[in-house]
């Protein structure tokens, strides 16, 4: 459907045909997703299944659930930290960045790593705008989750960019009822339409002026066929089994890890004999701490044995480890400290979690650097392709260790110190500014002396 073609008729009947239902079963599956992500999980369908529905049971139930799908999903997403835009020669696009920085996406970049790690992918929108505080125009960047947003490909795993994309936001009118508020976004227009009880109704549009649908999708594991699957989906299984063995135990720990003792033929105190209420607060009074005593000949004692734990954790360290190995995890946070392994072996155990790290980085900067072209044509300017994007290293690596292999490089290589500044900032935990900063200092041999006398003080 071309803009050309665009009638109030035209987007209600678009969004109530096509879009909205479309959008309403995604959604419906994204909720599940995050259901097992938060760790919310619902009795009847999420929990492990119970034999008995006491009050008791039902809470050991509750507490069973334990939270492994964000565990995978952060144990990668913690190690993304984007840190820079660099331009076609390695210098900070300082131009570009400022609108990363104004739309304060240094904090929210976590929330969207994470939203396309847990759900397959997440989005951000780039419109025109108007800072709040200064009133200068700027280009706006809005992020939002799977649930609430989704995009039309004509060919999803080769396009760039959607035919079109919607985004949904919860609203209540004044009488109190609800509805849902639709933004669809074409190559050149953005369309508010309300949307209750499945009927759509135009509500306004503005032209955005990007020349393709602003809305860029953050997909760490597309496939050829443009599936996003994220990574909670398939492993839901397996964390399942690993909720059944918790309760497992738990019950075992809750019910069957006690010496049970026993007596029979004991003798009912005098006066007791024919009240029966007597005779039950007698057997109720028999604490763990009690020693038992008869006066009765025919009274006998003796013990059960309790039932074994060990077997309930062996399984769960198992299923654990399992679910490590398939995620691509770094096994020790699954299953705690890793010993009597050298550092080698430590190495090549962690081998394919870094392997995953590198994967999720050179997919998301793409998407990232496709998300800072389209801020580009905001600004009146073209990015060229050869932007990259600039990842924190988060690897764990003390100073020295940087020093000493830089040293070398420059040395033994004869590679520019200067090619190495962005390392070094990263290492010292510094923004990319200062990168420039340094580079400027350095032009100025006066500006560099004063500013190591400085660094000394």
């Amino acid at each position: 459907m071309a803009v050309s073609d665009f009638s109030v008729s035209t987007i209600e009947g678009l969004v109530e045909e096509s879009l909205w239902p479309l959008w309403q079963e995604e959604r419906d599956r994204m909720l599940r997703l995050d259901r097992w992500y938060q760790n919310r999980l619902l009795s009847g369908t999420d929990l492990p299944k119970l034999k008995k529905g006491t009050d008791e049971y039902r809470a050991l139930q509750r507490i069973a659930a334990t939270p492994w799908a964000k565990l995978i999903v952060h144990s990668v997403t913690d190690t993304l930290h984007l840190q820079g835009i660099m331009d076609g020669d390695g210098q900070l696009d300082e131009e570009l960045w400022r609108v990363w920085e104004v739309n304060g996406m240094d904090g929210k970049q976590s929330a969207v790593w994470e939203g396309a790690g847990a759900l397959g992918r997440s989005y951000v929108t780039a419109v025109p705008g108007v800072d709040e505080l200064t009133g200068e125009r700027i280009p706006k960047l809005v992020v939002s989750s799977a649930t609430r947003t989704l995009t039309f490909y004509e060919d999803p795993a080769n396009d760039d960019w959607p035919l079109y994309a919607m985004v949904g936001q919860p609203a209540r009118a004044e009488d109190g009822t609800a509805f849902w508020r639709m933004k669809v976004y074409d190559a050149e227009r953005v369309w508010t339409v309300d949307v209750q009880d499945g009927k759509a109704k135009y509500v306004e549009f503005a032209e955005h002026g990007a020349g393709v649908v602003p809305v860029v999708q953050l997909a760490p594991n597309i496939d050829l066929e443009g599936r996003t699957v994220g990574e909670v989906e398939p492993y839901i299984g397996m964390i399942a089994r690993l909720n059944q063995t918790t309760l497992d135990r738990l019950i075992v720990q809750r019910f069957g890890a006690w010496v049970v003792r026993w007596a029979t033929g004991l003798v009912v105190p005098e006066g007791a004999e024919n009240d029966p209420e007597a005779a039950a607060a007698l057997k109720m009074r028999l604490g763990i701490e009690d020693i038992l005593v008869s006066p009765g000949k025919d009274t006998r004692f003796g013990t059960l044995d309790p039932t074994p734990m060990d077997p309930y954790v062996t399984v769960a360290e198992w299923q654990a480890r399992e679910l490590a190995v398939l995620s691509q995890s770094t096994p020790s946070q699954f299953v705690g400290q890793v010993e009597n392994l050298s550092a080698d072996a430590i190495a090549a155990l962690n081998a394919p979690h870094r392997g995953k790290v590198s994967r999720f980085k050179n997919r998301l900067g793409e998407q990232v650097e496709r998300l800072f072209r389209l801020i580009g044509v905001y600004q009146d300017r073209t990015v060229d392709y050869s932007a990259q994007v600039l990842w924190k290293d988060t690897e764990s690596r003390s100073l020295s260790q940087l020093a000493d292999a830089l040293t070398k490089l420059v040395q033994g290589l004869q590679i520019p110190p200067d090619q190495f500044w962005p390392a070094v900032a990263q290492a010292l935990g510094r923004p990319m500014q200062d990168v420039e900063a340094w580079r400027k200092a350095a032009e100025q041999p006066d500006e560099l002396e004063k500013l190591f006398g400085e660094l000394a003080n």
